[in-house]
């Protein structure tokens, strides 16, 4: 029940949320704890994949993508954080962030295949349903295998600060979403 112009909002509601709170999730990290917010963020991620998957209309299909892209934004700078506290030596941690990087990437580009042949054989629906065991998985990991590490004390949240750089970070990639839109056509 799409149209052509709103469709594509099911990829740019992710695209601008994970974008534009991506500074704030790593904010978080530090205050509340990097497992924590970890954990946070990929159970948004796994909900959200719920809610896409169970999509009843095109709105809340782009809602839930808004929520998967939260998750983003608050999983992957804690994530980054994780591996920068338990890896102390320096060659441990860039090997440990070039492997980090090369799953990143590799998902990335294995992600639109696998989306394509999902898609072809069975439905749009398994796109999201697919994220749910992994999104269990990863909780259940992390709980086992990331050690309590304690935030960063003494520090608050700048609240205004958060809504202005997130705001200014949806401005600017909305923009060049908008920019993007105009050279297609």
């Amino acid at each position: 029940g799409f149209s052509q112009e709103h469709l594509s909002w099911v990829l740019n509601g992710y695209v601008i949320t994970a974008g534009s709170f991506l500074l704030l999730g790593g904010r978080l990290a530090d205050i509340l704890g990097r497992r924590l917010v970890f954990i946070g963020g990929v159970a948004a991620f796994g909900i959200g994949s719920v809610f896409c998957a169970m999509a009843w209309s095109p709105s809340i299909l782009v809602a839930a993508r808004f929520v998967q892209g939260l998750g983003e934004a608050f999983a992957g700078p804690a994530a980054l954080g994780i591996i920068a506290l338990l890896f102390r030596d320096p060659y441990e941690r860039v090997r440990a962030l070039t492997i980090w990087g090369a799953i990143a990437g590799l998902g990335s580009a294995a992600g639109s295949m696998v989306g394509g042949l999902i898609t072809s054989f069975a439905s749009w629906h398994w796109l999201f349903i697919i994220n749910i065991p992994i999104s269990i998985a990863a909780i259940i990991g992390a709980l086992a295998l990331v050690p309590r590490i304690e935030p960063i004390t003494g520090q608050k949240l700048d609240i205004w600060g958060a809504v202005t750089a997130s705001g200014a970070l949806i401005g600017i990639i909305y923009g060049v979403i908008g920019i993007a839109a105009c050279l297609v056509l």
